[in-house]
């Protein structure tokens, strides 16, 4: 697959499938130059609900935005463990060349981060993670995680999320004062969800807790999280920082669990100071330095 072009103002994203296995190529949209900045989405996601705020960054930086295995544009069989999401982010990071970056997460986005970031501290400059527990459904048992499961995916028919079914659960994720156009926005992302990616990370994510890992990270780390976030609320934002030391915690009023698509600006604006305080720790790689539009 040759490389396509995505507009954006007033540069454009380069996206460009990434072998990362034998039978996984990730699709991922680049974007300016300066400090590699990685951004992952949520368990209901995929890359382009980073844009917004990749747009409106004030401070330099090659931004790097991926629809993890079986999600988006990604090619390839679902997650069979949770460290399959890991072992991808490492083989992009050696596919591009990049030794250590920095990294935004948001939800499973940001459990995937801590995955790696335990696993491997060294490809590691700094941490910022949006809505992202310490845990997954750690304190349920088997039998209520598969109920847990079976409940989420029964938002497929026949393979397929369907438009009304869609908006009603982007509505159960967002604030009851999001605007509707926010809503349909959303609605647009859980229509594009695939049963097996989304099943199988919803499979492997049941379970997860690197809890008492968090102490052992001593890179930079900064937390946002929405006060309205009724999936990953403000004690469990608050909670994480602790755990991990964070350097910044934010709580956004009015917020609730997507807030890189509730209020761009206000993220936007974290993120950059993020890069401005930490882009030193990053790499400035062949991939960083080569895609200016």
């Amino acid at each position: 697959m040759d490389d396509t072009k995505v507009t954006a103002s007033p540069m454009t994203w380069t996206r460009r499938p990434i072998a990362v296995s034998d039978r996984t190529a990730l699709n991922i949209e680049i974007r300016g130059a300066g400090p590699a900045v990685f951004f992952l989405h949520g368990i209901g996601g995929r890359a382009r609900q980073w844009r917004g705020v990749a747009e409106r960054l004030s401070v330099p930086a090659c931004t790097i935005l991926w629809d993890a295995r079986g999600y988006g544009d990604s090619t390839g069989p679902g997650a069979s463990a949770f460290s399959d999401f890991a072992d991808d982010l490492f083989a992009l990071l050696d596919s591009l060349d990049v030794e250590r970056a920095l990294y935004v997460g948001h939800s499973m986005g940001g459990r995937i981060l801590i995955e790696a970031a335990v696993r491997r501290p060294d490809r590691f400059g700094a941490l910022f993670l949006s809505g992202a527990p310490a845990t997954y459904l750690s304190h349920l048992t088997a039998r209520q995680r598969d109920d847990y499961a079976a409940k989420r995916l029964a938002m497929f028919d026949r393979g397929a999320v369907a438009a009304s079914k869609a908006l009603e659960v982007a509505r159960e994720v967002l604030p009851e004062v999001a605007p509707e156009e926010l809503a349909s926005d959303l609605a647009k992302d859980f229509m594009a969800l695939r049963h097996d990616g989304y099943g199988a990370a919803l499979s492997v994510s049941a379970g997860w807790d690197r809890s008492k890992d968090l102490g052992a990270l001593d890179m930079p780390c900064e937390v946002l999280g929405g006060a309205l976030d009724r999936i990953c609320p403000p004690s469990s934002v608050r909670e994480l920082a602790e755990a991990i030391g964070a350097e910044k915690v934010t709580v956004i009023e009015g917020l609730g669990h997507m807030a890189q698509l509730e209020a761009p600006d206000q993220v936007a604006a974290l993120v950059s100071g993020f890069i401005a305080r930490n882009g030193h720790l990053a790499s400035f790689s062949r991939v960083a330095k080569a895609n200016v539009a």
